[in-house]
């Protein structure tokens, strides 16, 4: 027997997200304002250190409406059956 299997996974909205440690946003907006497309990420806030010069640790990601995977299963499965009988004649 031989099977195709076919999963794909889809994100229908936008995902952003700032993390980080010794930053602070430049203004009091932190999420960018969102338009007919997604997210107006030219006008998002600005990050500064919070003490310029000190160590610090930042990460921003932005993620749109997509197809996130696409798996492909193909495999064969073979199937084997053995009957074993026996008969018993007798008078």
């Amino acid at each position: 027997m031989k099977e195709n299997i076919v999963s794909e996974s889809y994100r229908t909205g936008f995902e952003y997200t700032v993390s980080g440690t010794g930053v602070e946003p430049s203004s009091g907006t932190v999420s960018p304002a969102v338009s007919g497309t997604g997210l107006d990420l030219a006008n998002r806030s600005n990050w500064v250190q919070s003490i310029p010069g000190a160590a610090f640790q930042f990460a921003e990601t932005y993620q749109g409406p997509g197809l996130i995977e696409k798996v492909i299963i193909d495999r064969e499965t073979i199937i084997e059956s053995v009957t074993d009988s026996t008969s018993t004649f007798s008078q």
